[in-house]
């Protein structure tokens, strides 16, 4: 990736791969391309999208993992959308939270 924008291009193609594998039910590729995506996003240092595939592998986990491991994942989105200013998202996060403790 030679650009911001290629890399950012190709992190909202991953995203959308793996929305589209979790909306289709095929949870084990919707894990391991999330999870590849994350760390394509940490290995070139960038946050774009980052809180959004955390609310994605929350997501596709909510029905099999404990529910501290889908609150991690969650509170880590929370963290970074409070990183990046985005209150709205935050607090739709902070309200998932909520609910996963009560």
């Amino acid at each position: 990736l030679n650009t911001i924008e290629e890399l950012n291009l190709s992190i909202k193609f991953n995203y959308n791969v793996c929305r589209y594998l979790w909306l289709q039910n095929n949870t084990e590729e919707a894990i391991t391309k999330i999870t590849d995506t994350i760390k394509q996003c940490k290995m070139y240092r960038t946050t774009y999208l980052l809180a959004d595939l955390y609310v994605l592998m929350g997501n596709v986990s909510k029905n099999f993992s404990s529910k501290v491991a889908v609150k991690d994942y969650f509170e880590t989105a929370y963290f970074l959308y409070k990183l990046e200013g985005n209150m709205s998202m935050a607090l739709k996060i902070e309200h998932y939270i909520a609910d996963l403790t009560e």
